[in-house]
Protein backbone atom coordinates (compact mmCIF):
# COMPACT_ATOMS: atom_id res chain seq x y z
CA UNK A 1 0.00 0.00 0.00
CA UNK A 2 2.83 2.43 0.66
CA UNK A 3 3.72 2.14 -3.04
CA UNK A 4 0.21 3.25 -4.00
CA UNK A 5 -0.83 -0.24 -5.15
CA UNK A 6 -4.25 -1.62 -4.24
CA UNK A 7 -4.49 -5.43 -3.92
CA UNK A 8 -6.59 -7.04 -6.67
CA UNK A 9 -8.98 -8.66 -4.20
CA UNK A 10 -9.93 -5.18 -2.93
CA UNK A 11 -11.06 -4.23 -6.45
CA UNK A 12 -13.64 -7.01 -6.72
CA UNK A 13 -17.27 -5.93 -6.35
CA UNK A 14 -20.51 -7.80 -6.01
CA UNK A 15 -23.18 -5.56 -7.52
CA UNK A 16 -26.70 -5.93 -6.24
CA UNK A 17 -29.80 -3.99 -7.20
CA UNK A 18 -31.79 -2.05 -4.63
CA UNK A 19 -35.31 -0.91 -5.63
CA UNK A 20 -35.66 2.88 -5.70
CA UNK A 21 -39.25 3.12 -6.95
CA UNK A 22 -42.41 1.13 -6.47
CA UNK A 23 -42.52 -0.44 -9.97
CA UNK A 24 -40.24 -3.47 -9.58
CA UNK A 25 -40.98 -4.57 -13.17
CA UNK A 26 -38.81 -1.82 -14.66
CA UNK A 27 -35.03 -2.18 -14.75
CA UNK A 28 -34.72 1.60 -14.30
CA UNK A 29 -36.45 1.23 -10.91
CA UNK A 30 -33.31 -0.30 -9.41
CA UNK A 31 -30.18 1.35 -8.06
CA UNK A 32 -26.92 -0.67 -8.34
CA UNK A 33 -24.85 -0.91 -5.17
CA UNK A 34 -21.30 -2.28 -5.14
CA UNK A 35 -20.44 -4.50 -2.21
CA UNK A 36 -16.67 -4.60 -1.71
CA UNK A 37 -14.35 -6.22 0.86
CA UNK A 38 -14.11 -4.57 4.30
CA UNK A 39 -10.42 -3.75 3.78
CA UNK A 40 -11.41 -1.84 0.66
CA UNK A 41 -13.87 0.22 2.72
CA UNK A 42 -11.06 1.23 5.11
CA UNK A 43 -8.90 2.31 2.16
CA UNK A 44 -11.84 4.22 0.66
CA UNK A 45 -12.34 6.17 3.88
CA UNK A 46 -8.66 7.15 3.99
CA UNK A 47 -8.57 8.11 0.30
CA UNK A 48 -11.89 9.98 0.49
CA UNK A 49 -10.74 12.00 3.50
CA UNK A 50 -7.44 12.90 1.82
CA UNK A 51 -9.10 13.71 -1.51
CA UNK A 52 -11.87 15.81 0.05
CA UNK A 53 -9.41 17.68 2.25
CA UNK A 54 -7.19 18.42 -0.75
CA UNK A 55 -10.13 19.50 -2.96
CA UNK A 56 -11.51 21.72 -0.20
CA UNK A 57 -8.12 23.24 0.70
CA UNK A 58 -7.45 24.06 -2.96
CA UNK A 59 -10.98 25.42 -3.61
CA UNK A 60 -11.61 22.99 -6.45
CA UNK A 61 -15.32 22.49 -5.74
CA UNK A 62 -17.44 25.43 -6.90
CA UNK A 63 -19.85 26.81 -4.31
CA UNK A 64 -22.60 26.24 -6.87
CA UNK A 65 -22.19 22.51 -6.21
CA UNK A 66 -23.10 22.38 -2.51
CA UNK A 67 -24.16 18.73 -2.52
CA UNK A 68 -20.47 17.83 -2.40
CA UNK A 69 -19.32 20.44 0.14
CA UNK A 70 -19.05 19.47 3.81
CA UNK A 71 -21.75 21.20 5.85
CA UNK A 72 -23.76 22.11 2.77
CA UNK A 73 -26.43 20.39 0.68
CA UNK A 74 -28.66 20.74 -2.32
CA UNK A 75 -31.21 22.21 0.10
CA UNK A 76 -28.70 25.00 0.79
CA UNK A 77 -28.50 25.72 -2.94
CA UNK A 78 -32.29 25.77 -3.29
CA UNK A 79 -32.67 28.10 -0.29
CA UNK A 80 -29.96 30.48 -1.54
CA UNK A 81 -31.39 30.41 -5.06
CA UNK A 82 -34.91 31.13 -3.82
CA UNK A 83 -33.61 34.15 -1.91
CA UNK A 84 -31.74 35.44 -4.99
CA UNK A 85 -34.84 34.98 -7.16
CA UNK A 86 -37.04 36.86 -4.70
CA UNK A 87 -34.59 39.77 -4.58
CA UNK A 88 -34.63 40.05 -8.39
CA UNK A 89 -38.41 39.61 -8.66
CA UNK A 90 -38.92 42.33 -6.04
CA UNK A 91 -36.85 44.63 -8.28
CA UNK A 92 -39.26 43.85 -11.12
CA UNK A 93 -36.72 41.73 -12.98
CA UNK A 94 -37.19 38.23 -14.32
CA UNK A 95 -34.99 35.24 -13.56
CA UNK A 96 -34.02 32.38 -15.84
CA UNK A 97 -33.19 29.15 -14.04
CA UNK A 98 -31.49 26.04 -15.40
CA UNK A 99 -31.20 22.82 -13.40
CA UNK A 100 -29.54 19.73 -14.75
CA UNK A 101 -28.68 16.28 -13.54
CA UNK A 102 -25.97 14.17 -15.14
CA UNK A 103 -27.71 10.92 -16.00
CA UNK A 104 -25.81 7.81 -14.92
CA UNK A 105 -22.98 10.05 -13.71
CA UNK A 106 -21.27 7.36 -11.62
CA UNK A 107 -21.40 4.89 -14.52
CA UNK A 108 -19.98 7.26 -17.12
CA UNK A 109 -16.76 8.44 -15.46
CA UNK A 110 -13.77 7.80 -17.73
CA UNK A 111 -10.90 6.55 -15.57
CA UNK A 112 -8.26 8.11 -17.84
CA UNK A 113 -9.98 11.52 -17.95
CA UNK A 114 -10.54 11.47 -14.20
CA UNK A 115 -6.86 10.75 -13.52
CA UNK A 116 -5.82 13.52 -15.96
CA UNK A 117 -8.18 15.95 -14.25
CA UNK A 118 -6.76 15.04 -10.83
CA UNK A 119 -3.24 15.58 -12.19
CA UNK A 120 -4.31 18.94 -13.65
CA UNK A 121 -5.57 19.94 -10.21
CA UNK A 122 -2.12 19.12 -8.83
CA UNK A 123 -2.80 15.81 -7.13
CA UNK A 124 0.37 13.73 -7.21
CA UNK A 125 2.25 11.05 -5.33
CA UNK A 126 0.73 8.26 -3.29
CA UNK A 127 -2.83 9.64 -3.40
CA UNK A 128 -2.84 9.73 -7.21
CA UNK A 129 -1.09 6.34 -7.45
CA UNK A 130 -3.65 4.79 -5.09
CA UNK A 131 -6.56 6.20 -7.11
CA UNK A 132 -5.01 5.01 -10.39
CA UNK A 133 -4.48 1.55 -8.96
CA UNK A 134 -7.94 1.42 -7.40
CA UNK A 135 -9.66 2.35 -10.66
CA UNK A 136 -7.60 0.03 -12.87
CA UNK A 137 -8.37 -3.66 -13.31
CA UNK A 138 -11.66 -3.48 -11.40
CA UNK A 139 -14.02 -6.41 -11.77
CA UNK A 140 -17.60 -7.06 -10.82
CA UNK A 141 -20.15 -9.81 -10.59
CA UNK A 142 -23.84 -8.89 -10.67
CA UNK A 143 -26.26 -10.68 -8.36
CA UNK A 144 -30.00 -10.73 -9.08
CA UNK A 145 -31.90 -12.81 -6.51
CA UNK A 146 -29.94 -16.09 -6.48
CA UNK A 147 -28.38 -15.71 -9.94
CA UNK A 148 -24.85 -14.43 -10.58
CA UNK A 149 -23.40 -12.97 -13.78
CA UNK A 150 -20.03 -13.86 -15.19
CA UNK A 151 -17.06 -11.97 -13.76
CA UNK A 152 -16.50 -8.87 -15.94
CA UNK A 153 -13.97 -6.05 -16.15
CA UNK A 154 -15.01 -2.43 -15.63
CA UNK A 155 -13.62 0.01 -18.19
CA UNK A 156 -15.30 3.13 -16.80
CA UNK A 157 -17.38 4.34 -13.91
CA UNK A 158 -16.82 4.50 -10.18
CA UNK A 159 -18.41 1.98 -7.82
CA UNK A 160 -21.68 3.30 -6.42
CA UNK A 161 -22.23 3.06 -2.71
CA UNK A 162 -18.54 3.34 -1.93
CA UNK A 163 -17.25 6.14 0.28
CA UNK A 164 -14.82 7.77 -2.14
CA UNK A 165 -17.15 7.63 -5.16
CA UNK A 166 -18.70 10.87 -3.91
CA UNK A 167 -15.23 12.40 -3.60
CA UNK A 168 -14.40 11.30 -7.12
CA UNK A 169 -17.67 12.76 -8.38
CA UNK A 170 -16.71 16.11 -6.87
CA UNK A 171 -13.95 16.29 -9.45
CA UNK A 172 -15.97 15.32 -12.51
CA UNK A 173 -19.15 17.46 -12.49
CA UNK A 174 -17.46 20.84 -11.93
CA UNK A 175 -16.32 20.64 -15.55
CA UNK A 176 -19.97 20.98 -16.56
CA UNK A 177 -20.97 23.24 -13.68
CA UNK A 178 -18.24 25.74 -14.53
CA UNK A 179 -19.19 25.66 -18.24
CA UNK A 180 -22.83 26.38 -17.40
CA UNK A 181 -21.86 29.15 -14.97
CA UNK A 182 -19.61 30.75 -17.57
CA UNK A 183 -22.35 30.54 -20.22
CA UNK A 184 -25.00 31.82 -17.82
CA UNK A 185 -22.97 34.81 -16.71
CA UNK A 186 -21.86 35.90 -20.18
CA UNK A 187 -23.46 38.96 -21.66
CA UNK A 188 -25.04 38.90 -25.04
CA UNK A 189 -27.61 36.75 -26.81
Amino acid sequence: MTAGEVPMVWKEALVTAIPKKSNANLLSSYHPISIVPSASKVLEKIVKDKLCAWLSHNSVIPEEQPGFILGSSTTTLLSDSFYDWMVELNKGKSEDVVFFDISKAFDMVSHQKLILKLENYGIRGQLLSSLKSYLSERHMTVKVQNCFSEHCALQRGVPQGELHSQGVMMVRPPIYVLDVLQFGSSSGP
